[in-house]
């Protein structure tokens, strides 16, 4: 595994919905046939990050064609990231920002998406 992503900054977070846990055995699903979802992650406490770490339930199939991912810094959501598919996993590396709660939100895919892991992560990039 990469030492740049050891320590979960968001570690002890809420989730809305609550079953996207930071475990592999555990997933999100959206009801059938939603395909757009909003799932926001709110921390114990502000923290400083800049990569986010996703993961999809993948043997349930690769569904997430689009996603954007928002911040909340200072109570202003700023979106930090955006992309395509999710997978098995996909890091996301963005402009550190210190912020209090995560917004993710499946703007496409092709069935309804199931989502194991979010994680934040303050890394040492190169």
């Amino acid at each position: 595994s990469d030492a740049r992503f050891k320590a979960d900054v968001s570690r002890g977070r809420g989730y809305e919905p609550a079953n996207l846990k930071a475990d592999d055995e555990t997933y999100y699903a959206a009801p059938d046939g939603v395909q757009n979802v909003e799932i926001t992650s709110t921390l114990p406490q502000a923290a400083s990050m800049n990569a986010v770490v996703l993961k999809e339930t993948i043997s349930l199939g690769q569904r997430v064609g689009a996603f954007t991912l928002e911040a909340r810094v200072d109570g202003e959501w700023k979106q930090v990231a955006e992309g395509t598919t999710i997978g098995h996993k996909r890091i996301l590396s963005f402009p550190e920002v210190k912020a209090d709660a995560l917004r993710l939100k499946v703007t496409k895919s092709k069935d309804c998406p199931v989502l194991s892991f979010m994680g934040a992560y303050l890394a040492q990039i190169d």
